[in-house]
């Protein structure tokens, strides 16, 4: 399975994993307040960091499904 960009648009689950990530020294609820989201959203996307592979490259950010062994 090749890398797909984030498309901040249409993919906000993913964008907000990739800001979970990025930003992972900030108290959640901080952060919930920064993005403006709900704490449902904040913990299916924690969830979702398990299983997402992010890359950046020139600027722009990729991710993949981690293999599953």
């Amino acid at each position: 399975m090749s890398y797909k960009e984030l498309d901040f648009k249409n993919e906000s689950s993913e964008r907000i994993c990739f800001l979970l990530e990025k930003e992972g020294s900030k108290d959640r609820i901080e952060l919930q307040k920064a993005l403006g989201i709900s704490e449902a959203d904040v913990v299916d996307a924690l969830a979702e960091l398990d299983d997402y592979k992010l890359i950046e490259k020139d600027g722009k950010y990729f991710y993949k499904l981690k293999e599953k062994f």
